[in-house]
């Protein structure tokens, strides 16, 4: 979520804790916050109501927890780890310097150290997943692996990237929305205002 989403997600938080009788203030709101800002509204809302319709857990008010929980539960592939395979089919695009990537922290400093191997394509690979596969190795269990896209020389080609990016989980639509105006001019250009209007459709959809 965005800040331009706090008062979405606190009125949400609100009306839960109305249902259980429960007043929530400023400070709880804040922390929840910190808490749930990395999903967005639409899978915190999924899982408030999810919560609220188990015949078990659902008789007490949740903690920050319980959602975190569900949404891993309803969203298992989103939340899996990538193999070093799957996350090798994402790194060699960014072969072609047109190309616009979507990854994540692990992914690109893996091609950082596969690149250097180029144009040998086998040892690249070789060297990328030993990378890949040690730096996952290292992470804390449950850390948060972050995605964010590497922009390619190509500006048409982004807006379809940023958009499968959103249907799988790895950007929210807002965001994507706000990487596409020209950085010229601050202006939409002609593709940008498309792949906008797709990326609303998208928020739609989802909500």
């Amino acid at each position: 979520m965005t800040d331009e989403d706090k008062k979405a997600f606190a009125a949400i938080l609100r009306g839960v804790a109305d249902v259980y009788s429960r007043e929530m203030s400023v400070d709880s709101i804040r922390l929840w916050w910190r808490l749930l800002s990395r999903f967005n509204v639409p899978e915190v809302k999924a899982a408030f109501q999810a919560h609220m319709m188990d015949s078990d857990a659902g008789r007490f008010m949740p903690m920050p927890a319980h959602i975190v929980g569900k949404i891993e539960t309803m969203n298992p592939q989103k939340n899996a780890p990538l193999s070093a395979d799957e996350a090798w089919a994402i790194a060699v695009q960014a072969q072609d310097e047109s190309a616009t990537v979507v990854w994540n922290q692990p992914i690109a400093t893996a091609w950082g150290i596969a690149r250097d191997v180029m144009p040998d394509k086998v040892g690249a690979r070789m060297a990328f997943k030993s990378a890949y596969e040690r730096i996952m190795a290292e992470m804390p269990v449950g850390a948060e692996v972050k995605w964010f896209p590497s922009f390619g020389t190509e500006p048409s080609r982004r807006a379809d990237v940023l958009e499968a990016a959103v249907k799988m989980g790895r950007l929210t639509a807002e965001h994507s929305a706000g990487l596409l105006p020209a950085p010229d001019s601050g202006q939409p250009t002609e593709a940008g205002k498309i792949a906008l209007r797709q990326l609303m459709s998208t928020i739609k959809r989802i909500q």
